[in-house]
């Protein structure tokens, strides 16, 4: 619940949170319509339409309204730690699975006409394949951006004046955010950092011509006296 307190509505966060949604109402429109199409075989008259209309217009206010608590709680709209560690994916699964859960036991408590079981697996199903994959498709964007600008705005040769500074643990939480600052001010940085959360939170920078990474624990001392060598500054 942490995450919901943290939840801040800025512009970006809007989009996302639509974006999100978006694709759960329409998974469950799709998933509806799949089986009114199987069940009936093209039989289908405008009173049986209009008892999907009903069941859909009923139970996707619920589902909509679950998933954005859900995704929320899991650190989407905050990116929160664990959302972006190497383990992404995973928490985006699990948070739709758990969304999708507490949906069937919800309509099942409520007075309410239930969707056919089918349609849930089918709508768990197609949020979950969205999900992902427009999360797989930003982080692809993103690296193809970062890419093209540093090709685009080369970074002139540093002399012996510039300033080497060295980050420790500098794909935490503070260090990634810290990273791009200190890139865009002309250092060079040498992180020193397990990446126990994988790259992902440092993305962005991970192919800047004056980022140099030494994956290691701070606590193996022949690690630090290697990472200190030609070092001005040291950030912990």
């Amino acid at each position: 619940m942490v995450y919901l307190k943290e939840l801040r509505l800025t512009a970006d966060v809007i989009l996302r949170i639509l974006a999100d949604q978006l694709m759960v109402a329409a998974s469950f429109a799709v998933a509806m319509v799949i089986h009114l199409l199987w069940a009936y075989r093209g039989a289908a008259d405008a009173a049986l339409l209009g008892a999907y209309a009903k069941i859909y217009g009923e139970n996707v206010v619920i589902l909509m309204a679950i998933t954005f608590l859900v995704f929320a709680a899991s650190g989407f709209y905050t990116r929160g730690r664990a959302y972006q560690s190497r383990y992404k994916m995973l928490v985006v699964a699990q948070a739709v699975m758990l969304a999708y859960l507490i949906f069937g036991f919800a309509v099942f408590m409520l007075p309410l006409v239930d969707p056919p079981r089918s349609v849930l697996f089918a709508s768990g199903f197609f949020t979950l394949v969205l999900t992902l994959a427009s999360r797989a498709w930003v982080h692809y964007w993103d690296s193809v951006e970062a890419r093209r600008k540093a090709k685009a705005n080369p970074i002139p040769p540093l002399t012996a004046d510039d300033r080497t500074i060295l980050v420790i643990g500098g794909a935490g939480y503070i260090g990634s955010g810290l990273l791009p600052r200190l890139l865009e001010r002309g250092y060079r940085v040498r992180l020193l950092d397990l990446l126990l959360f994988g790259k992902e939170p440092i993305a962005q920078v991970l192919h800047h011509p004056n980022l140099e990474i030494i994956q290691a624990d701070f606590r193996q001392v022949d690690k630090v006296v290697e990472a200190m060598r030609g070092v001005d500054t040291v950030v912990h």
